[in-house]
């Protein structure tokens, strides 16, 4: 079925799917399994700078298949799959019905509840862009808008990056009073460190004729958020033994070094079961690397790699006829530029190497000679590939820990997955057989960071089959396809979907709705297409 001249509804629907889309790159960019350490914006200034919690998408997602439904019924007979290979079209629901069974074999409901529903949201964006946006011959709305948040990300990441960080840092610490005393009553007193009058207070008391700590936390109110004294929780007797080793040439200090709080806190905030801030926030905080309004790092250069593509050339297709050409060249390094350095200074490994390889197969679709391109290619990848091992030397001469990291979460995937081979342990739950099977001294996981794996130890076999042939054929197909069109625009999107499905088996993209939702959502629109997506510019 030919791409359909949109009518008001489904414009708006286009456009309300953008708009969507453009909030949750700026406010759903935590996974769905952290969902309940997003707390609800208290203030106007928290609903503009935090991120919101995730059922907030929901609702509109609801609102948004509302009307995707009076659009579908409206159109009656013209409302099926088209030319979409039937397999293909159902494959996302048979993904997803298996993590409803999975889900009722779950090792822990608290874990796999939220992300149930987070892939809920996944599949129903296929569907949206399949059978909605697929069929529009102009997407102009959904683009626009989709540009949007995708610009205000990036100025995020900018800002981050030249003054940003540091005001957080600035911020973050003056909100924690951290103190090292021998009398309880020191609650009572002076804020130390340079803290706000409203910071919440972490006091590491020494306990008197014994050489035993306790650990209180008390916000600005006076309102106990954790004791915890060292007899009383044997379970944390490694973490105590840590946090007297860190303090033990501090005590008598008056003032702490941001260091020696942020090592204090983190120790007193593991005791306390991480009432303060998420696990690792601290170390986040204390690294260069910029991770604008994505949870860390590397989700903020999976996003780039997934959008820029198409949103190259969006820019390109909605200023022509509106400006000259020189104008539009410049208008698309406007959004190149701040985006590749965005890439480069969240020091994503993966994700420098993914836009390296975009670049590259762009260029091989450039109409120039066969030999030029090899020259040139050879050029770019060589010069590329010493840059990249140049800039992350000291990472490889230390070892690659982060590798080494991730190659344990996968080893402690395949296992679970042997031992629970129908239907893992339960969508969503791969940190509680990691946290049994993981060395003493290992980092704790929540994710494997390879969504392939997490497929198989969360949902088992058909989990993990379903999951990656429909990623998998529906790439090799898409580009088959893309070569029929010849759309530039077809062709980038696609480009965007493979750095994708590449990332997603280092990271955990999958569970991240501001990553997911346009992933799937574009995959359902290049199958909804059965023409190039606009007229190739002339």
């Amino acid at each position: 079925m030919p791409a359909s001249q949109p009518g008001i509804l489904s414009s708006g629907l286009a456009g309300g799917a953008g708009l969507l889309l453009a909030i949750a790159l700026l406010k759903f960019g935590t996974p769905s399994v952290l969902e309940g350490q997003v707390s609800t914006p208290a203030n106007f200034l928290q609903a503009i700078f935090a991120p919101w919690p995730i059922v907030f998408g929901y609702v509109l997602l609801g609102g948004l298949a509302i009307v995707a439904v009076i659009v579908l019924l409206g159109r009656g007979a013209n409302a099926g799959r088209s030319s979409i290979p039937g397999w293909i079209f159902w494959m996302p629901l048979v993904w997803f019905a298996w993590q409803l069974v999975a889900a009722m074999d779950t090792v822990s409901a608290e874990l796999t509840q939220p992300t149930v529903l987070h892939l809920a949201a996944v599949t129903l964006w296929f569907y949206v862009g399949a059978l909605i946006l697929g069929r529009l011959r102009s997407l102009e709305l959904f683009q626009a808008a989709l540009l949007f948040g995708f610009c205000c990300m990036l100025w995020s990441g900018v800002e981050q990056r030249f003054s940003g960080l540091e005001q957080m840092r600035d911020y973050f610490y003056a909100g924690h009073d951290v103190q090292l005393v021998s009398d309880e009553s020191a609650r009572e007193g002076r804020m130390r460190n340079g803290a706000r009058s409203d910071a919440v207070r972490v006091i590491v008391i020494k306990e008197s004729g014994a050489d035993q700590l306790r650990v209180v936390i008390v916000d600005s109110d006076g309102r106990e958020l954790a004791n915890r004294a060292e007899p009383e929780y044997p379970d944390r007797a490694e973490d105590f033994l840590e946090l007297k080793a860190a303090t033990a040439g501090l005590w008598g200090k008056e003032s702490l070094a941001r260091e020696e709080q942020r090592i204090v806190m983190d120790l007193a905030n593991a005791i306390a079961d991480e009432p303060l801030y998420a696990f690792g926030y601290t170390t986040k905080l204390a690294s260069n690397r910029i991770w604008a309004t994505m949870f860390y790092p590397n989700a903020l250069a999976g996003a780039i790699v997934l959008l820029l593509p198409w949103l190259l050339s969006s820019v390109w297709r909605m200023s022509a006829g509106r400006f000259e050409t020189s104008a539009r060249w410049t208008l698309v390094g406007l959004l190149a530029a701040p985006s590749l350095a965005c890439v480069f200074w969240s020091g994503s490994k993966t994700g420098i190497l993914l836009v390296l390889a975009q670049g590259l197969a762009a260029m091989s679709r450039l109409p120039i000679a066969g030999k030029v391109k090899i020259v040139i290619g050879s050029l770019i990848l060589s010069c590329g590939l010493a840059g990249f091992f140049i800039l992350f030397s000291g990472y490889f001469i230390a070892g690659a820990t982060s590798l080494g990291a991730r190659a344990d979460y996968w080893k402690a995937a395949v296992e679970t997955f042997k031992e629970n081979p129908m239907t893992g342990t339960g969508p969503g739950t791969f940190m509680i057989p990691y946290g049994q099977k993981k060395a003493d001294d290992a980092e704790m996981a929540r994710l494997s960071h390879n969504d392939y794996l997490e497929q198989a130890s969360d949902s088992g076999l058909i989990g993990f089959i379903s999951f990656s042939v429909f990623i998998w054929a529906s790439l090799i197909l898409l580009y088959r396809k893309s070569k029929r069109v010849k759309d530039w625009q077809f062709f980038l999107i696609w480009l965007g979907l493979a750095g994708w499905s590449l990332q997603v088996g280092m990271e955990f993209s999958l569970y991240i709705p501001a990553l997911s939702w346009p992933a799937f959502l574009m995959f359902g629109l290049l199958w909804g297409r059965s023409e190039p997506v606009n007229a190739v510019d002339k």
